[in-house]
């Protein structure tokens, strides 16, 4: 886990990120073979929040990832999408407007990165969860 202490004090909708940790498990780190890791970055960006979940897993074809963005960001339905990642995308466009959501980079063979983008929007101090404070 690599997060810049400078977003410690904004929020997020709860259960974001643990969707997407347990998809790189499962998708991409069960069905590779060798030495695997999950990563986790954040980070800020101008006037944006970045939130990557990243593995060096299986990784999914250029048809594939364009088939879960139309998913997502067109608000279709594809039977073999679940929930979990059009969940979160809703959950995130209800809080902070269409403008935000995920995005997924992958290549076969060579993982996946999954990048949540989230207004840097100031939250309740008390709801942060997690803090190295």
């Amino acid at each position: 886990i690599m997060v810049d202490p400078e977003i410690y004090r904004f929020s997020i909708v709860k259960l974001t990120l643990q969707p997407l940790v347990e998809n790189a498990i499962y998708h991409g780190i069960k069905q590779s073979h060798g030495k695997c890791w999950v990563q986790i970055r954040g980070f800020r960006q101008d006037q944006e929040i970045y939130l990557e979940v990243i593995d060096n897993g299986a990784g999914m074809s250029q048809e594939k990832v364009q088939q879960i963005h139309d998913t997502l960001w067109e608000h279709s339905r594809h039977e073999d999408m679940g929930f979990g990642l059009s969940n979160v995308q809703q959950r995130i466009q209800l809080h902070y407007g269409s403008a935000y959501g995920l995005h997924i980079q992958s290549t076969v063979g060579g993982g996946t990165t999954i990048r949540v983008i989230i207004p840097a929007e100031k939250g309740d101090e008390k709801n942060v969860p997690y803090s190295h404070r």
